[in-house]
């Protein structure tokens, strides 16, 4: 089984390009020092490294100006291609992952980039991206998705995301609930599913045809997605990713032959939470063992690669330390 991290981020959701003018003079990503550090989780056993490019949309399009309107919180108009800048420290992560002996998953968006604009510090907009990434899935591929395949290869790209957890956005998915303004609320402003499918399906197909395998990281088992839809999808990689609640405790069978978890808490976690409880494991109790015996789970229910979540963000699912790399290296070298 192969193992993967999702880095995923040196800064979330900028680390490519230009930054956005108010976050300007952040230090630009040093790829050198992330390919010291692929290098050392390689030795490790890690085999894939996960990564982020648009994320929630913080950095798109910076570097250019189009003519987009806005209309109830999202951008009207047609995507425009990524800058030189941002092909050139794409080339970049590549280049370190292959010197790391990894591979790579670059995600390409996620659902965040669905919801409706939200203005962060300075003035920085996530979000509202919809119509433009979704009203011509051919479009978006031409201009925004084949320019980033020209300047990666194929041998050392694990699969092409299209997306993170597009079921948080879509009518008929699961409930999400998300924090704004220091408060949880229901996500409402959901997107229709027909277009979201045809996105999905459009751009695996066209990163196929590219020469590339497609994946989309799916929260769970997608059964808001049509039969046709799901064949498509299914040709590439597929990806569910698992967290137990008290309702979703037990990770299914793998679907396919070529099934992975794209992600699952490398954080022990808390016996009991809403969002990423403990697995319903007899090593699970232990520090020690709990994700040594989740790899060795994930490996009998038939899945062929399992990516943990994570070595950098910030939330209650990550932990990556000497405590969780020495049961990965347990896990390779048993």
């Amino acid at each position: 089984m192969q193992l993967g991290l999702s880095v995923p981020w040196v800064s979330c959701g900028h680390d490519f390009g230009e930054k956005p003018p108010p976050w300007a003079g952040a230090r630009r990503t040093d790829f050198g020092e992330l390919e010291r550090d692929l290098s050392s989780w390689r030795a490790d056993g890690i085999q894939v490294a996960r990564f982020w490019l648009l994320a929630g949309g913080v950095n798109y399009p910076v570097g250019r100006a189009p003519t987009w309107k806005v209309h109830a919180g999202h951008f009207r108009g047609r995507p425009v291609p990524p800058t030189d800048a941002f092909l050139a420290d794409l080339a970049k992560l590549e280049t370190a992952c292959a010197n790391a002996g990894m591979q790579l998953v670059p995600s390409l968006v996620s659902f965040e980039a669905f919801f409706p604009m939200v203005v962060r510090s300075g003035g920085v907009i996530s979000g509202g991206l919809r119509h433009v990434l979704q009203s011509d899935p051919d479009e978006t591929f031409d201009t925004l998705v084949a320019p980033m395949l020209e300047v990666i290869r194929p041998k050392y790209v694990r699969a092409f995301e299209i997306c993170n957890e597009p079921d948080w956005i879509v009518k008929g998915g699961p409930l999400h609930v998300r924090r704004v303004g220091g408060r949880w609320v229901r996500t409402r402003d959901r997107v229709e599913r027909p277009g979201l499918e045809a996105l999905l399906v459009g751009l695996s197909q066209r990163v196929a045809d590219a020469g590339f395998t497609p994946t989309v990281g799916f929260a769970r088992c997608p059964d808001w997605l049509t039969a046709g839809a799901r064949r498509v999808v299914e040709r590439g990689l597929w990806q569910i990713h698992h967290y137990p609640t008290p309702l979703l405790r037990t990770l299914p069978r793998a679907a396919t032959p070529n099934a992975v978890v794209g992600e699952f808490a490398s954080a022990q976690g808390p016996r009991f939470h809403l969002q990423h409880m403990r697995w319903p494991l007899p090593t699970d109790h232990d520090p020690n063992q709990y994700l040594r015996g989740r790899l060795e789970h994930i490996r009998d229910r038939g899945y062929v690669g399992a990516w943990l979540w994570s070595a950098r963000a910030k939330d209650g699912a990550s932990a990556w330390t000497e405590t969780q790399r020495a049961q990965v290296r347990a896990f390779t070298t048993r």
